[in-house]
């Protein structure tokens, strides 16, 4: 709710923001509403998230030459620096309405936490598996400028299961006209970039 004050030395633009109050005189999400949250991982047991993480299918992939896969749950025990930026992103998404942190776009949603280590077989690893626990949307944090046809296959795939893809503009503060940015930069209908104001 940005009327215009200051935070942290920085006086905002009333009104600029994500009108996220009157949303929620809509909705404030639903638990039959699964979000894959592909990213470094996060804390499990955060008060803000733990009551809407999926525990039971969370997921950890990273290239290796035997395309293991283990879960995640027993590697985000103990919280490494890592992992900051998927706490982050899972609280912008879906943290509970408590007297404890922050509140999430969505109050009451479903989160699968789905780790990966960005390669390329990785992301189209963890697109699979959340394509096959049928999810509805997933949130895709990361980019790069390199082209890939096998991510974008995996996309083309996600979009023929009626996936919605939440992705990041960009991150390199370089115009997206002039370097194009995946996966932000496939032009599928299914795919939402978000950039920050």
């Amino acid at each position: 709710n940005n009327t215009g004050q200051t935070v942290n030395g920085t006086t905002g633009t009333a009104g600029a923001d994500m009108n996220l109050e009157q949303a929620w005189d809509i909705t404030t999400g639903s638990s039959n509403v699964t979000v894959a949250i592909i990213d470094d991982g996060f804390q499990l047991a955060h008060p803000d998230l733990a009551a809407n993480v999926d525990t039971l299918n969370d997921k950890c992939f990273h290239s290796n030459p035997d395309n293991e896969t283990e879960t995640l749950s027993s590697q985000t025990a103990n919280f490494t620096e890592e992992e900051t930026h998927g706490t982050t992103v899972a609280g912008c998404v879906g943290a509970v309405s408590n007297t404890v942190g922050v509140v999430g776009t969505a109050w009451n949603v479903n989160m699968l936490p789905i780790r990966f280590d960005e390669t390329v077989a990785a992301t189209v690893a963890a697109y699979e598996y959340a394509a096959s626990l049928n999810v509805d949307i997933i949130n895709a944090s990361y980019g790069s400028p390199v082209f890939s046809l096998a991510h974008k296959d995996a996309i083309d795939m996600l979009q023929e299961e009626g996936i919605l893809v939440v992705v990041a503009a960009g991150n390199y503060d370089i115009s997206n006209d002039i370097v194009t940015d995946y996966p932000s930069g496939f032009a599928n209908p299914n795919i939402i970039a978000v950039a920050a104001s």
